[in-house]
């Protein structure tokens, strides 16, 4: 889960799906399929580039480390600098 401080609502990532809470109603984001289902992964809203990123997670096969960003209608996958 993440608070986007940009539209003032909180974007909850569960298994394939991404919503948003915007205090009244729940509202589905879209996802990719290659944003796979998973369990537990970390996610954040970047509040000066307006994106949401989200890192790594569980599936049956073990632990992802893969990262993502998402706009709220498509998903990137990402590779975090080293910087």
């Amino acid at each position: 889960m993440a608070y986007d401080t940009t539209h003032g609502q909180v974007i909850l990532y569960a298994r394939s799906q991404a919503w948003a809470w915007n205090g009244s109603v729940w509202t589905e984001l879209a996802t990719l399929p290659v944003l796979h289902s998973r369990s537990n992964p970390t996610m954040g809203f970047d509040a000066r580039r307006c994106m949401l990123v989200l890192f790594g997670g569980r599936r049956d096969n073990g632990f992802l480390g893969d990262t993502w960003e998402g706009d709220g209608v498509t998903w990137t996958e990402v590779t975090p600098s080293r910087e």
